[in-house]
């Protein structure tokens, strides 16, 4: 009699094609290998292949499931289904939630095999998706950044090691490994991309079979131990996501692609790929007349010249100077001692401005960075701590355009952390120059019983401030140790880009910063006396009956400003009263300059929506489309009649 296979296999578990379970008799952990997650990416085919051929002798604990992803775009030999979507970009929980919610006829085949395949990888303990590049390209592992999947990354052999897309919430959607989490949500389960190379490449096969049986021996599952790996790794951080132009517009090339003689190529003429060093003020990016030209130095990573409209062109990485750390052994500890290196730098830049020097910036990233450095610092004071507060003084509106997002990102969050961490908290929302999105913010901020929110309608954007701490104590005890302010001059452009067609798709906003932050006490009092006036105006909206509905719902304190509801239907009616705040004046300064136009589509309605936010001084184009237009046969119509129909306030705040 023939002696029973060692591991019990399983094609097709739970019904579902294209994965199989391999199951021990010894119990361990449970890892899932996943391939073909992209259908032109062939290397996970030839892993799964050659792990069936070994399995029985190899696997000595727990279970390994291996899933071909993308079945029917590896069939086609494409990166997708051509009606289909990126399947690298649905895991997180929102997308899992939407598409479980979904009619599976609505969906597409990468959307509904993602539903399909999500209990499989719920139930893992480990997870590796396999990968290759369009470039060529030295192997990389791809994880989040915290002591779990650093231990184990030490021991993969992989030397190029990248963070921050999942904790910089750089993606939408999210990578495989970040199943179920939100945006830098922290997570049980260890997760990993491999790009093991590029496509073509005969030994990107190698280094994903390397990568997978190292991680299975680290976890006391595989036969083989693998040769010690030297502990010589490069650690880079992913900061920006550039995406190609949306459908419709001139798309970006890279200078590369074009002749050698242009004045625009690169000056080097050579060809980028992944990790490469790109110098302060080298071409990146050409479209038409316009170069883009890298602000500071930078590491490529993952540029894809034939992105279409919409997709990722390439990543903005910078190095981490420093091994990969795996001790402390326990992530308490690790935030202990963050927060002791993060006070110890405070006290060093606490010197210099104790001594009057003032921080200036003219980049509009870096400004933004500064002001989220001081948050951090107010954040980090102890709970009660008289300076442990904020006053913020703004517009809150920076997602006109993907780079505005990208250079105002880490100043968010330190807002969100400081607002979940409870501290105190003043909004002086300037209303002039402010869009609609600001409002959708509203809703995602955190309860926070200290938050005070204050109007004025009277004063433009171009001026915002920051204030930390309790400038007024400060003041009067002559003790400016603990306030910082910052005071940033910022401007707008709007530019016809292409041919936008709907809620101004063809405009790119653009808004610059200077700023200068300090702590000396002309600045503060300057700052102390906007913010002062900025009050009285707030006071003097109410008096006169503006913002009458937030009065009417009871949602003032008895100083004045403005209390944030929980977030729930009060959050949500606040949302609506301040909407109606914002529109009625725009509706006022539309209605001198609208006239009965014929249909305008195209880059036409484009130079008309900028035309009229000159004009007004309404900054939102994809307001201007609902005010004072309608669509017609040949395109949009302006209609002076639309400015008094009804708001679909929920359509205007989704």
């Amino acid at each position: 009699m023939s002696e029973a296979p060692r591991i019990a296999i399983v094609e097709r578990y739970g019904g579902v094609e294209g994965v199989t379970r391999y199951a021990s008799a010894t119990p361990g952990p449970k890892v899932v290998l996943v391939g073909l997650t992209h259908g032109n990416e062939p290397v996970g085919r030839l892993v799964a292949e050659r792990f069936a051929s070994v399995v029985q002798e190899e696997l000595v604990a727990g279970e390994v499931f291996v899933v071909l992803a993308n079945l029917e775009a590896a069939r086609l030999d494409r990166r997708h289904t051509p009606d289909g979507v990126d399947m690298n970009r649905l895991w997180h929980r929102a997308s899992l939630e939407r598409l479980s919610a979904a009619d599976p006829a609505s969906l597409c085949y990468e959307e509904r095999r993602v539903a399909e395949l999500a209990p499989v990888l719920r139930a893992s303990d480990y997870l590796l998706d396999l990968h290759s590049t369009s470039r060529p390209s030295r192997p990389h592992l791809v994880f989040r950044d915290d002591h779990a999947h650093a231990v184990l990354a030490v021991q993969l052999g992989v030397r190029l090691m990248v963070t921050g897309l999942h904790e910089g919430a750089i993606l939408g959607g999210g990578l495989t490994p970040d199943l179920d989490l939100d945006p830098g949500q922290a997570g049980r389960r260890v997760g990993f991309t491999l790009e093991a190379g590029q496509h073509t490449d005969p030994g990107n096969l190698k280094a994903a079979w390397d990568v997978a049986t190292r991680l299975l021996s680290a976890l006391g599952m595989w036969a083989t131990r693998p040769p010690p790996v030297a502990p010589e790794f490069e650690v880079y951080e992913v900061i920006e996501r550039v995406r190609q132009a949306p459908a419709g517009v001139e798309p970006w090339v890279f200078p590369e692609l074009l002749a050698s003689d242009d004045r625009r190529a690169s000056r080097s003429g050579r060809r980028l790929e992944s990790f490469e060093l790109v110098a302060a003020d080298e071409p990146v990016l050409v479209r038409g007349d316009e170069v883009v030209r890298a602000e500071a130095p930078f590491t490529m990573l993952m540029p894809a010249p034939t992105a279409p409209p919409g997709d990722d062109l390439y990543y903005v990485c910078q190095r981490r100077h420093a091994a990969m750390v795996v001790r402390p052994p326990t992530d308490a500890q690790a935030r202990i001692e963050a927060a002791a290196v993060e006070r110890f730098t405070d006290l060093l830049r606490d010197d210099a401005v104790q001594r009057g020097e003032l921080q200036v910036s003219f980049d509009r990233r870096r400004t933004l960075d500064l002001c989220a450095d001081v948050i951090g610092r107010v954040t980090r004071l102890p709970v009660g701590h008289p300076h442990r507060r904020l006053t913020v003084v703004g517009r809150g509106d920076d997602d006109a355009s993907e780079g505005n997002v990208r250079h105002a990102r880490r100043y968010h969050q330190a807002l969100a952390r400081a607002a979940a961490a409870g501290v105190p908290m003043d909004r002086i929302q300037l209303i002039q120059g402010a869009g609609v999105s600001w409002l959708r913010h509203l809703a995602d901020l955190p309860d926070n019983d200290d938050f005070r929110l204050f109007l004025a309608d009277e004063h433009p954007w171009t001026v915002s401030l920051l204030l930390c701490g309790d400038v007024q104590r400060a003041l009067q005890d002559g003790d400016f140790h603990h306030v910082r302010v910052a005071l940033v001059i910022e401007a707008g452009t709007v530019e016809v880009r292409g041919e936008g067609t709907v809620g101004g798709a063809g405009l790119e906003s653009r808004v610059v910063r200077a700023g200068v932050l300090g702590a000396r006490p002309e600045l503060v009092r300057f700052a102390t006396g906007v913010v002062a006036a900025l009050r009285v105006a707030h006071d003097r909206a109410l008096d006169e009956g503006r913002f009458r509905a937030i009065a009417q719902a009871g949602m003032l304190r008895p100083d004045g400003s403005v209390a944030l509801p929980p977030r729930g239907p009060r959050r949500d009616a606040l949302q609506r009263a301040l909407l109606l705040g914002l529109v009625d004046p725009w509706r006022t300064r539309l209605r001198p300059h609208l006239t009965d136009a014929p249909a305008r589509a195209g880059g036409a309605l484009a130079h008309r929506l900028r035309a009229l936010m000159s004009l007004t001084g309404v900054p939102d184009a994809e307001a201007l489309v609902r005010l004072a237009f309608v669509e017609g046969e040949g395109g949009w119509v302006e209609t002076p009649a639309q400015l008094d129909a009804d708001i679909d306030v929920p359509s205007w705040l989704a």
